[in-house]
């Protein structure tokens, strides 16, 4: 007898990374934005947050990484030899364009640690049915006493070039009353655990920070 596996019962089961952007989005806006709620499901959304935020038995397992400019401004680029959005619009005083982040894809590296990037890739591949992934990191800001929306950009100027029709989607890892802020539609998306928002690739867009929480943290994904 050998042991061969009943197909017909294993269809049965619910697959926990089920393709999620053919279903109805929770909100819809103008330009693309679609706002998924509860995006990933339970004991991997558990695994998620606890990666990131940590435990009171465990730290977090990633390492911040300190970012002199949030946004880098175009002619601090320029300075550099380095690429930025030409549109980018500092909204921000100087001294609060920074940022701690780390980032997980690379588009010059490739993926710089397999494990964090693992994390993530069922969401990816799965949940968002990505054929490529162009850049995986986390953000992190602290908080402020008021909102300081940061800068209007795009996350990538290459990936808006290169790959016509690519999206751009904002995992918000934890709840606070910071959001993501549209330029032409001046649609604001509050921070809320667990949601998604993903929008064409070219859509400025600005974090704020949170006032209520000490951080707010959340997952940038350029996708095809």
């Amino acid at each position: 007898m050998t042991n061969t596996p009943n197909i017909e019962a294993s269809t049965n089961l619910n697959n926990p990374f089920a393709f999620k952007l053919d279903k109805e989005p929770d909100e819809t806006y103008e330009g693309g934005i679609q706002v998924y709620d509860q995006f990933v499901d339970g004991k991997f959304w558990d695994n998620i947050k606890d990666a990131v935020l940590g435990t009171r038995m465990q730290p977090s397992r990633f390492t911040w990484t300190w970012e002199e400019f949030q946004s880098l401004p175009v002619e601090i680029a320029q300075e550099r030899m380095m690429e930025t959005d030409p549109n980018t619009e500092i909204l921000c005083d100087p001294l609060d364009n920074h940022q701690l982040n780390q980032t997980i894809w690379s588009p010059i590296g490739g993926v710089l640690d397999v494990e964090r990037f693992s994390l993530f890739a069922p969401i990816i591949f799965g949940n968002l049915g990505a054929v490529a992934c162009t850049k995986l990191r986390l953000n992190m800001t602290l908080h402020s006493s008021e909102h300081i929306e940061n800068c209007y950009h795009t996350d990538w100027p290459t990936h808006v070039e290169r790959f016509k029709g690519g999206k751009t989607a904002v995992l918000y890892i934890n709840t606070n009353n910071g959001y993501t802020k549209f330029k032409d539609s001046g649609v604001k998306i509050e921070s809320k655990e667990n949601r998604l928002v993903v929008f064409p690739n070219h859509l400025m867009h600005t974090g704020a920070t949170t006032t209520n929480e000490k951080n707010r943290i959340v997952l940038n994904i350029n996708f095809i």
